[in-house]
């Protein structure tokens, strides 16, 4: 795998979170976030897809050619966008945890205390 084909990996996962941000916009992390973690999830885990899926991912003698481009678009968009809407969805779930000694109320429900691996004890809490 070459710095190239990363490149075009990280580019097309930059692309898949912003449309999976807008796609669920109740696990969406924003512009900013979606294009930071859909590049991460595009270049760090769409090689790991591609060789999962068994797209070798091997260039013609004379560069990149269309068929690499193409499968690095697309493991690198599938990547990104899961990746965004699973940290999406995670901070949706954090976002109502009990923080220190203070729970915070969402939308008038509790979230399980023991969410994000802040276990407090309730014999802590006031």
């Amino acid at each position: 795998m070459d710095l190239t084909s990363i490149l075009i990996q990280a580019a097309s996962g930059a692309l898949g979170g912003n449309a999976a941000g807008a796609a669920a916009k109740n696990v969406s992390l924003g512009p900013v976030g979606n294009t930071i973690t859909g590049a991460l999830g595009g270049g760090l885990l769409g090689p790991l897809l591609a060789s999962v899926l068994g797209m070798g991912g091997t260039a013609a003698a004379s560069g990149l050619d269309v068929n690499a481009i193409v499968q690095g678009f697309a493991t690198g968009g599938v990547s990104g966008a899961l990746t965004a809407l699973a940290l999406g969805f995670l901070k949706s779930k954090c976002a109502c945890a009990p923080s220190g000694f203070q729970q915070k109320r969402c939308g008038g429900a509790q979230a399980p205390p023991l969410f994000c691996g802040l276990a407090l004890s309730s014999k802590l809490r006031p």
